[in-house]
């Protein structure tokens, strides 16, 4: 009985390795499954650093929206003249300036008088191209809008 108990303790191998007692992992099957776990390890962390920098420069770029949102909801009469003009808000540069060679279309007042629709008189307000920008990262990346603002006669922005 003790010899059948001696032969279970062995691994039935042929070649160089029989009668051997089986203890663990070889040194090659260990540095197979380091050099596994180290690729592993290395692209989990390449993954990690890359969501890290996307969700840095989203962050940016939803505080430049914001940033435009609020300086698009300034009236046009209240911009700051002359333009162009331009500000920082934390790491955030803006700017606001006329586009010179937009067409100027010319604004009036219709009513409808009946069923037509009658020219009244011309508004004492001009339609003003605007290009706002907000820019970031030292000017390497901007968010760049334009809008048509009606601004009072008076207050034009010059070229």
């Amino acid at each position: 009985m003790k010899q059948n108990v001696e032969l279970h303790r062995f691994v039935t191998m042929r070649g160089a390795g029989a009668g051997r007692v089986a203890r663990g992992f070889t040194l090659l099957e260990m540095l197979v499954a380091i050099v596994i776990m180290g690729v592993s390890i290395a692209l989990t962390y390449r993954s990690l650093g890359d969501g890290a920098s996307k969700s840095a420069e989203l962050m940016q770029r939803q505080r430049a929206m914001i940033l435009m949102e609020g300086l698009l909801q300034t009236p046009a009469d209240r911009l700051p003249q002359p333009l162009p003009y331009q500000g920082a808000s934390g790491d955030l540069i803006w700017r606001i300036e006329h586009i010179a060679d937009a067409a100027q279309p010319e604004v009036r007042e219709l009513n409808q008088v009946g069923g037509a629709t009658a020219v009244d008189r011309q508004l004492g307000v001009t339609p003003v191209a605007l290009r706002y920008t907000v820019a970031w990262a030292q000017g390497q990346r901007q968010l760049s809008v334009v809008s048509w603002r009606f601004a009072p006669r008076a207050v034009q922005a010059t070229p």
